[in-house]
């Protein structure tokens, strides 16, 4: 209780601090594996597992006889980093003695949501506007197809895949290199590569514009808050295929 009591919850549409919005239940299962995979599937897809009017926004169900904990937490006030944050608090919890400290002036996650309310974003505005100034955003990518599509059906799906693959230490020490002698990061160099890659895959297309998320936390009082930060960003480059 305390790990959350330290951050945040919700209800009623507010963010406040109130433990309330947590639902905790026991459930004892029986032996066998099957039967613990199917009640672990049965909590995660009840319709009412959330309820943000009501405030419930964090579940947790102990599963005495397997020695598990299944946390269930509403993606609007948890986002990855968050992930880390939430099992260093658990592990202290469990490993210390003591409770959490608690301090009352510091800054949480409400805080941040108020802010970010009232925040004037006439300057921002500006300057997303200068950047994608000129560029078509209805306009699709020329990219290899793997079936053909009918002029009718341009409807997208929303369904997405992923592919993984792995670089050899010798490939990657000489990305870590070179993106250190460069002074940027990781990301900054895949980008660079990514840009590279449609360039080639569209024959040349030189105004590219892709998004990806953003970890948001652009202050260090962020740094160890459990909450929804993450953004999307629009990455623009013009290229001279010359």
């Amino acid at each position: 209780m305390k790990v959350f009591e330290q951050h945040f919850t919700l209800t009623k549409n507010a963010i406040v601090n109130d433990i309330k919005s947590s639902r905790f239940s026991i459930i004892n299962l029986l032996d066998e594996e099957h039967e613990q995979k199917e009640i672990v599937k049965k909590i995660l897809n009840q319709s009412d597992l959330f309820d943000l009017t009501k405030g419930h926004v964090v579940n947790c169900h102990i599963l005495p006889k397997n020695d598990l904990i299944l946390f269930s937490i509403h993606h609007a006030c948890f986002d990855g980093t968050s992930t880390s944050i939430f099992i260093r608090d658990l592990s202290f919890a469990y490993q210390s003695d003591d409770s959490l400290p608690i301090d009352d002036n510091s800054l949480q996650y409400i805080d941040y949501s108020i802010h970010e309310n009232i925040i004037d974003m006439i300057l921002s505005q500006g300057f997303w506007q200068l950047k994608l100034k000129g560029y078509n955003v209805i306009h699709q990518l020329s990219l290899p197809i793997d079936r053909q599509r009918s002029l009718t059906d341009q409807q997208r799906s929303g369904l997405t895949s992923s592919a993984q693959f792995t670089f050899s230490d010798d490939i990657c020490s000489s990305f870590l290199n070179y993106a250190s002698s460069h002074h940027f990061t990781l990301f900054q160099l895949e980008l660079s590569r990514f840009y590279v890659f449609l360039f080639k895959l569209t024959h040349g297309e030189s105004d590219l514009c892709i998004s990806s998320i953003n970890a948001n936390r652009y202050r260090s009082e962020l740094a160890n808050m459990i909450g929804m930060f993450v953004s999307t960003l629009p990455y623009r480059v013009q290229l001279d295929s010359r």
